[in-house]
C-alpha cells in the first residue's frame, strides 16, 4: 500500500476535484472568483467547490482577505432568514464585530439581505441586493489528506474510508480526512 499526504488547496488528486485558483492560509483555503454571479449563484457555486461563500471569524482573516481596493466581493454574511438578523451561510457564528461600513447595513428600499466586502473600503462590509451580480470568495477548511492507494490482491475491493473511494482496475483510491490505518 501506498500513503501519500497532499494538501488539496494545491493540488488535484482525483479528477472530480478541481481545486486550481484556490489560496491557502494557515488553516484555511480561498477562492477569489473572476466571474460575477448573484449572492445565491455563488453560494451554489462554494458549496460546488465542496466549500461556502466567505465567514470571517477574526481580524487577520478580514485583513488577508480584502479585496483590491475597487473590487466588491460576496461573502457568505446575510439575512435572509429574518431580516436585521445577519448569520454566516456556513453556520459558523455571527459575532457582531464593527466592519460594516458606515451606515450599514441599512436594507436601502427594503431589499438588502447579502453581505459583500468593498475593497475601496478597507474591506468594510455593505449590504446589498442578493440579486446584484458580484465576484465572490468561497472558503473551506485547509485540512491535509491521505491518499491511499490499494491493491485490491490482498485487500477486496472494499471502500474503507471516511470521503471519496473510488475502484479502478483492482486498485482502490481512497481519499480521506482520518489518519492512516495502516493498511
Amino acid at each position: 500500500m501506498l500513503a501519500v499526504l497532499k494538501s488539496l488547496c494545491s493540488v488535484s488528486l482525483l479528477q472530480s476535484f478541481d481545486f486550481e485558483g484556490w489560496r491557502s492560509y494557515d488553516e484555511r483555503c480561498y477562492f477569489f472568483s473572476s466571474d460575477m454571479k448573484s449572492w445565491h449563484d455563488a453560494l451554489e457555486d462554494c458549496v460546488s467547490k465542496a466549500s461556502n461563500l466567505m465567514s470571517i471569524q477574526d481580524i487577520h482573516e478580514r485583513v488577508r482577505c480584502t479585496p483590491p481596493h475597487s473590487s466588491i466581493f460576496w461573502i457568505g454574511l446575510n439575512d435572509v432568514a429574518s431580516e436585521g438578523n445577519w448569520e454566516w451561510s456556513d453556520g459558523t457564528v455571527f459575532y457582531p464585530y464593527l466592519y460594516w461600513k458606515e451606515g450599514q447595513p441599512d436594507n436601502w428600499a427594503d431589499n438588502e439581505d447579502c453581505g459583500q466586502v468593498l475593497g475601496a473600503n478597507e474591506g468594510r462590509w455593505n449590504d446589498e441586493t442578493c440579486s446584484a451580480r458580484r465576484q465572490y470568495i468561497c472558503k473551506r477548511s485547509n485540512r491535509t489528506y491521505n491518499l491511499l492507494i490499494i491493491d485490491s490482491i490482498y485487500h477486496p475491493c472494499v471502500c474503507v474510508c471516511v470521503c471519496v473511494c473510488v475502484c479502478v482496475r483492482h486498485i482502490v483510491l481512497c481519499l480521506s480526512s482520518e489518519p492512516s490505518s495502516g493498511l
